[in-house]
């Protein structure tokens, strides 16, 4: 469904000479990749806007996407599979951000994870592997995003922001958890070739 939408909005630009015939290839991947990306987030905006805790997703949203485009982690086989869950993560953890009563609890969370993302950043995944200059950019990368976003937590926390608080760092645990299952994966698949 999905890649004929693509074929079909590349072939439209196409005709309206808004890019090359040649480049169609490109275009449709391109085209694909975005169509697919945004079906999570509407269904996770969408279902913020209907719980009311927009700010809440929003934050969350920014903190998870900013640390796992650089860290990594575990890739689901489909791309249905990936939808589900994606959505079913990020909706868990704007629930998560509703009834937590307190963020200090999540200090130690904050800091295992930041550890951990600092440590194994970037996981690459078996569908991109990732060659040594990108692996040296997305490492450094990472560690300053997970710095940045533990730095906003702090500051959040201490300003009496807890809700927010609580956010960043469910932000900051979900992409350590992705990279966790990822590792694990390799580790186990690792060991059954042996």
């Amino acid at each position: 469904m999905l890649s004929v939408l693509a074929r079909k909005t590349t072939g439209w630009l196409i005709r309206h000479d808004a890019i090359d015939e040649a480049d169609r290839e490109l275009y449709e991947y391109a085209a694909y990749n975005l169509m697919f990306t945004s079906i999570p987030l509407t269904i996770f905006i969408v279902v913020c806007l209907c719980m009311g805790y927009v700010m809440n997703g929003l934050v969350l949203l920014v903190v998870t996407l900013s640390i796992r485009r650089y860290a990594g982690g575990y890739h689901a086989k489909t791309p249905q599979l990936c939808v589900v869950i994606s959505s079913g993560m990020l909706t868990a953890c704007l629930f998560l951000s509703i009834v937590m009563p307190d963020h200090w609890p999540t200090c130690g969370a904050v800091l295992a994870s930041a550890v951990c993302l600092c440590i194994f950043s970037p996981v690459d995944s078996e569908n991109r592997r990732l060659d040594e200059e990108e692996t040296q950019s997305c490492r450094h990368k990472a560690r300053c995003m997970t710095c940045f976003w533990c730095l906003i937590y702090l500051v959040l926390s201490v300003i009496g922001q807890g809700k927010l608080a609580v956010c960043v760092s469910l932000g900051i645990v979900v992409p350590a958890i992705m990279q966790m299952v990822c590792i694990g994966r390799f580790s186990k698949k690792h060991n059954k070739n042996e």
